[in-house]
């Protein structure tokens, strides 16, 4: 036990290390310490900030009853002169700035730790009477059982959902390298405990205050400690209310914003006069921020001192992570408001500086991995691992859970649950749908009915098995398909996918447009041009990671298209209107710290998946390549071509408010073919407003065999709206779009396409802009939007409204 020499009290955070190793570790909150010494080892050395260190010998002491006593140190403090001029806070900020570099842990060469977290989920201002009335909760009157009170408010709450995970985490810099190993996960009511783990890593996803930009619900909010953080706060220092800490000298400098409407906090930190570093920050969010459902936002951040050796005979004192605590206020309304309270709480341990994980904990493959049995830790894992213990509330939430899930109503809303998320309805270890294809319309077909099936994990978690039949009441055909998916491995990851298919299909090329399929098709623009066409299409595709951040497609598939429209080509001296083509590919995919979802079947949670927005997104660009080549007579095709095409895409943050989003791609077709087999950007024949689409255009109505496009949008943020008195409540965001088409044809395709009706994008590009307003009762997007050019065309879209339903944070 370490102690004050004087008083007797203990000494909290003291460090013990073995002089000329990289042995040590630190007192607890009684003085406390617990370490272990080989035999060389017959010395140790504890210091403490504002104590005189002490180097002593227990080779003859009794190590299991160390006491040490430790007598103050005179600190010496750098000289502040203030003027009458200058304001002492400007003065302590700047030194503050001066010294980040030493404290922040994320710039270190290699440092580990483990860390624990644990959230949880409540509804706010729940009395017994609400749950006898309201919807849903009526439906189970136990809850009322577990209402609980806040203490620090005047409210009550009633714990929904409760998840802890504790994991290793490995950090490097120069390359920048992040590992974590997930060693337990607990997760109030879910079965699939290693997907949420994964969802809720830790990986990269805590904000650091020592940045000047800390990400907080995808929202750029400037720290209090920014380095051009006297430009965006204001600063107070009360320069006669010193606290002394452990004997060190502290000040507490208060901040809050200079102007409204910026991503900013208002709090209050502590600072450490002796070597300039954050002991601790409490701070909230401006009440005038606009981020949808989030009504409030507040966190405490702590750090402790540790002495951390750096070297064999170099240690340097820093302040790290200790414990940090987030709170969020959510309004949702659906039917009635609902008021949600979200809670974080991350506690840090057994923080190195150690460079020796460098090799060996790093997966080439994937930056996040789960233990074996890590989601079925047993109670005495948790008893001895977490960092603190759970509060009554957080018990209560695994209590409630389980006497919810023996209930009969619980199972049949968790039923129903299930059936809306995955689209399927549940029998066993298949399930049937998709919902959102079973009735559609289409210019071909008329009404389309639609009926399939789709295995699920209680079937396999490597094979997937999937099929459906279609019957249009206007084409009178019956049209079937089928696919077998089998997942080598995960790690690396490693799938084939065998499919085939008759079916009438659109011409479209990006996964994540809207499927012909979907409900909302129901919702066509009048007059507007379908060119759809019938299909027969056999195809293979393996696809494979050589990296954690490069995926490659491996491709080959046939294909006989019939078009239900006019539709004619020259070809061998004759004349026909159909084509069958043989091809092969390569398609690669490379993204800087790529993480998707994990062990799914479709890792690029595709738009049709309502757990897309969950991706786990970064900033970085996503780049594309693909090549495709066609084979002539291989299976009764008709043509030979190579079709290359390069794109880029990505979000980029311009500023606490604004951001864009950019689709950029250019490509080229060699070979004389019919117009379906050349590019043809892909329009949008319904209301609905997609990103991936030229909104304003019809299906095929452009064709190029070279060609660049972009589809882009900008994020004002509610800067414009913001400042209008009145509107400013509505707590709408702007948004600006632009997409543009440009590409040629050269002449031996024109002559070949003679007899269709396409259009050119050259001299003159396609252009079409337009504004939005987006956040519109929390979930609502509506877009205006403009064709700029080649507007003089029957059976077009010069202008219209699109709408879309998007739920963002």
């Amino acid at each position: 036990m370490v102690s004050e020499a004087k008083s007797g009290e203990p000494i909290p955070f003291c460090n013990i290390t073995v002089p000329g190793k990289f042995t040590g570790t630190s007192t607890d909150v009684d003085g406390k310490f617990s370490l272990q010494l080989s035999k060389r080892s017959d010395s140790i050395t504890v210091s403490a900030m504002g104590y005189k260190s002490q180097t002593l010998s227990i080779a003859n002491q009794n190590p299991n009853n160390l006491k040490i006593a430790l007598e103050q140190d005179e600190i010496s403090i750098g000289e502040i002169s203030v003027s009458a001029e200058m304001d002492p806070a400007k003065v302590l900020f700047r030194r503050i700035i001066k010294n980040k570099a030493n404290h922040d842990i994320h710039r270190l060469d290699a440092i580990s730790y483990e860390v624990y977290n644990k959230y949880e989920v409540d509804l706010l201002d729940v009395t017994p009477e609400d749950i006898q009335k309201k919807l849903i909760i009526s439906k189970f009157p136990i809850l009322s059982e577990y209402i609980d009170s806040l203490e620090d408010e005047n409210t009550t709450i009633l714990p929904l959902f409760m998840i802890e995970n504790i994991a290793s985490i490995y950090k490097q810099n120069n390359p920048r390298k992040v590992s974590e190993k997930i060693q337990g996960v607990r997760v109030s009511g879910v079965q699939r405990k290693d997907f949420i783990a994964k969802l809720l890593s830790n990986v990269d996803q805590n904000f650091n205050i020592y940045d000047n930009l800390m990400v907080v619900f995808g929202k750029n909010f400037i720290s209090p400690i920014a380095d051009y953080g006297m430009n965006v706060y204001r600063y107070n220092l009360n320069v006669y209310d010193t606290l002394f800490i452990q004997g060190v000298p502290h000040f507490e400098m208060e901040f809050e914003p200079k102007r409204k409407g910026e991503y900013t906090f208002r709090g209050s930190f502590i600072v450490n006069i002796k070597n300039y570093a954050i002991a601790s920050i409490e701070a909230e969010m401006v009440e005038d921020i606009n981020i949808e459902l989030v009504k409030a936002l507040e966190f405490k951040l702590h750090f402790a001192p540790r002495m951390m050796q750096v070297s064999n005979d170099s240690s340097t004192l820093m302040w790290l992570p200790d414990r940090e605590f987030m709170k969020v206020k959510m309004n949702y309304i659906i039917g009635a408001e609902a008021k949600i309270l979200g809670k974080k709480t991350t506690s840090y341990k057994d923080i190195k500086i150690d460079a020796s994980h460098k090799s060996k904990e790093f997966n080439a493959f994937e930056a996040s991995n789960i233990v074996d049995q890590a989601g079925a830790r047993s109670d005495s894992f948790w008893q001895s691992r977490r960092h603190m213990d759970l509060e009554h509330s957080e018990q209560g939430i695994y209590d409630m859970v389980d006497s919810l899930k023996r209930t009969r109503t619980y199972k049949v809303y968790e039923y129903l649950v299930r059936t809306a998320t995955s689209g399927y309805v549940k029998l066993g270890g298949i399930g049937l749908g998709a919902i959102t294809s079973l009735v559609s319309r289409n210019a071909l077909e008329g009404w389309r009915f639609r009926l399939g099936f789709k295995t699920n994990t209680d079937f396999s978690e490597r094979v997937l098995l999937r099929g459906y039949a279609a019957y249009g009441l206007q084409d009178e055909r019956i049209k079937y398909g089928g696919e077998f998916q089998f997942i080598i491995s995960k790690r690396p990851w490693n799938k084939i996918s065998i499919s085939a298919r008759t079916d009438v299909d659109l011409m479209t090329r990006h996964a994540e447009e809207m499927d012909k399929d979907n409900v909302f098709t129901i919702i066509q623009k009048p007059n507007t041009l379908q060119r759809l066409y019938n299909i027969d299409e056999y195809s293979i595709v393996y696809d494979t990671e050589f990296h954690k951040d490069v995926t490659a497609y491996f491709s080959a598939r046939h294909r006989r298209i019939t078009p239900g429209f006019d539709f004619l080509y020259e070809s061998n001296g004759g004349f026909s209107d159909e084509v069958k083509i043989s091809e092969a590919g390569i398609a690669l995919r490379w993204q800087h710290k790529s993480r998707p979802l994990p062990g799914t079947f479709n890792r690029e949670a595709s738009a049709s998946s309502l757990f897309a927005q969950f991706r786990k997104k970064n900033s970085f660009p996503v780049f594309h390549g693909r090549y495709t080549s066609g084979f002539k007579n291989v299976i009764n095709s008709d043509f030979e071509y190579h079709d290359v095409s390069v794109g880029m895409q990505g979000d980029v943050r311009l500023n606490s408010k604004m951001s864009m989003y950019y689709n950029l791609w250019a490509g080229k077709i060699y070979g004389t073919l019919p117009f379906l087999l050349l590019k043809s950007p892909e329009g949008n024949f319904s209301y609905i407003h997609n990103k991936y689409l030229f909104n304003n255009m019809n299906i095929l109505e452009f064709v190029a065999d070279q060609y660049v496009s972009l589809n882009f949008q900008y994020f004002i943020g509610g800067s414009i709206l913001d400042k209008i008195p009145g509107i400013k409540k509505l707590k709408w965001r702007e948004v600006l779009t632009a997409n543009v088409f440009y590409g040629n044809l050269r002449d031996e395709n024109k002559y070949i396409n003679r007899f269709n009706e396409y259009d050119v994008a050259y001299p003159v590009p396609y252009v079409e802009a337009g504004f939005g307003f987006e956040n519109i009762f929390k979930v609502i997007r509506i877009d205006s939007i403009w064709r700029i050019t080649h507007r003089d065309k029957p059976q077009i879209t010069n202008w219209a409204l699109y709408l879309s339903l998007y739920l963002k944070i």
